[in-house]
């Protein structure tokens, strides 16, 4: 049996899991490479494309669903798709987290990415720090007079204990092989009775298209319903106090559709007026269906 069958997960640490998907790191990078408009540099390709597909597993403790390897980045990618343009500028979770901010907090943003939300938050805030691994993320801020640090938070957290009343991790654990520690280094970060907010995307939410490959390894490691968000309180220095979902309307969801269609077909040469299917696992994750949501986001929010 492969060896990979066998990688605990990143959360519980369970090694019970059940297979749900494969699918080779050929058409992962193609499906990237479309999406950038170039071709990654031939290091990163060599790099990404060492072992020869991505197996994604549901653990049978915890049920998060979990790459196998997961081949996370080391932040050129990132850098690369800031540099095209195809992150978000601004996210829903973004008007929520400035509603729990109170005046003169100290705002700690992990995975802060251009500072997008420390901007938002430096009006009302007393201090606004950012932690990101893009190395072009230290000269954006710096720019808008934010202070940010490049590297890993676990580094940061070491002389920065105790010192922020919020702290946000905005899609970003999703990014990350292990998370608990991850977690963990962030929180250290919060002071007794703050608030730290948590947001990945709804692996339940409704996927049209083709292969997603923001949603698999090197770019995603792990893929979250709301049963993990909550289980993330017991194994960490949090209370769980709720989790708010973006809400789509189904008319925007289904506008949307043909414009993914065209994309994806025209990939592929084909007839551009016919409609696109479904880019999840599809055979052993069939039940899934009767918990899709239209909610992209899940936000949840924990006191320390």
């Amino acid at each position: 049996m492969d060896d990979r069958r066998h990688a605990p997960c990143p959360l519980c640490g369970g090694t019970d899991a059940d297979l749900v998907w494969t699918v080779p790191y050929t058409d992962i990078i193609a499906a990237m490479e479309t999406s950038l408009g170039r071709q990654l540099p031939e290091d990163m390709a060599r790099h990404f494309a060492s072992p020869v597909e991505a197996d994604l597993f549901r653990c049978r403790s915890c049920g998060l669903e979990h790459f196998a390897p997961p081949n996370v980045d080391d932040g050129r990618l990132y850098q690369l798709i800031d540099r095209a343009g195809l992150y978000e500028p601004d996210r829903w979770e973004f008007d929520r987290a400035l509603a729990l901010l109170h005046d003169g907090d100290a705002v700690l943003d992990v995975g802060c990415g251009d500072g997008a939300f420390l901007r938002r938050a430096a009006p009302r805030a007393g201090r606004v720090v950012g932690i990101d691994q893009n190395p072009d993320s230290p000269a954006a801020l710096a720019r808008h007079g934010i202070e940010c640090h490049l590297g890993s938070v676990q580094t940061f957290a070491t002389g920065h204990a105790r010192e922020f009343n919020l702290v946000t991790l905005f899609q970003v654990i999703e990014h990350v092989e292990h998370v608990v520690p991850f977690v963990e280094a962030a929180v250290a970060c919060a002071r007794p009775g703050g608030t730290v907010l948590v947001s990945v995307p709804n692996a339940a939410r409704l996927r049209i298209g083709g292969l997603d490959w923001y949603d698999c390894p090197p770019h995603h490691a792990t893929r979250w319903y709301e049963a993990q968000l909550r289980a993330l309180a017991g194994l960490t220095a949090l209370t769980f106090v709720g989790v708010e979902a973006q809400h789509r309307p189904l008319g925007a969801v289904l506008a949307a559709a043909p414009r993914v269609a065209q994309r994806m077909l025209r990939r592929r040469g084909g007839d551009t007026s016919v409609a696109t299917t479904h880019g999840a696992p599809s055979a052993s994750t069939a039940p899934r269906w009767r918990r899709l949501r239209l909610d992209h986001t899940m936000m949840a929010i924990y006191r320390k």
